[in-house]
């Protein structure tokens, strides 16, 4: 006997009935039916969703993109999408470039990110982000860093170091300010790891937090998220009808 493929619909509705329809997985450009700047872009088991919106009237550096991921298809006719695992992780990581100024009574912190690399491209002042630095030095006391735990509006920051201690550990943590340009400020704080320090006679340390963009922080996080298949040409997302470009 011939092997078939049977779809076993069961119908709970006590009404008309139901229609049976074998599900696929949809693909192309889908714009949302109120908003068509709205857009779903579905390619290969990846997703993109757009918004070529502007913020206001603001050049914003970011985004059209509002976040991108993984779909896939699930029973009954559900997409399930999960943002990028790039965008799940709290800690964001950083490489830290050690030197000795010799002269110098104080120790010093430069941190360099895509956010702080596009202040000047875009007219800013910075002070988009805000820095807390967690320091430790060898053999001091947990205040002897006056300046230690307090939040700095700059990516140049400089400690005072009388004793001229080696610096045994560094971490920080980032906190977005509201006024920063994005669409959507998502991410409201963030903390790198902790840095164990090889040469306890460096005294200028350069921070490179590489995943730190504008788009970063303003992602939306989705883990799992659920639209409905109608038909090939129209899925219903997050309330809203998104209809297949043609």
């Amino acid at each position: 006997m011939k092997r078939l493929n049977i779809l076993l619909v069961l119908c709970l509705a006590a009404t008309t009935g139901c229609l049976a329809q074998d599900y696929k997985m949809v693909s192309g450009v889908f714009a949302s039916k109120g908003d068509a700047r709205l857009r779903l872009v579905i390619s290969d088991g990846r997703f993109t969703y757009i918004d070529s919106r502007k913020g206001g009237d603001l050049a914003t550096p970011c985004c059209d993109t509002l976040t991108y991921g993984e779909v896939s298809l699930d029973r009954g006719g559900y997409l399930l999408l999960k943002s990028d695992r790039s965008l799940n992780p709290i800690f964001v990581g950083m490489t830290v470039a050690e030197r000795t100024n010799p002269g110098s009574d104080s120790v010093e912190f430069i941190i360099r990110n895509p956010i702080e690399s596009q202040y000047h491209k875009y007219n800013s002042e910075g002070g988009d982000l805000i820095y807390t630095p967690a320091v430790e030095a060898a053999g001091q006391a947990s205040g002897y860093f006056k300046e230690n735990q307090r939040p700095v509006r700059s990516n140049r920051i400089r400690f005072f170091n009388p004793k001229k201690a080696g610096i045994t550990s560094i971490s920080l943590t980032i906190q977005p300010q509201g006024s920063i340009f994005v669409k959507n400020l998502v991410v409201r704080e963030m903390n790198t790891d902790t840095y164990m320090v090889r040469d306890k006679g460096a005294n200028v340390f350069e921070i490179t937090l590489p995943q730190l963009s504008y788009g970063f922080i303003s992602y939306l996080r989705l883990d799992g998220d659920y639209a409905k298949i109608l038909d090939k040409d129209r899925i219903v997302w997050k309330g809203k009808e998104f209809v297949k470009v043609k």
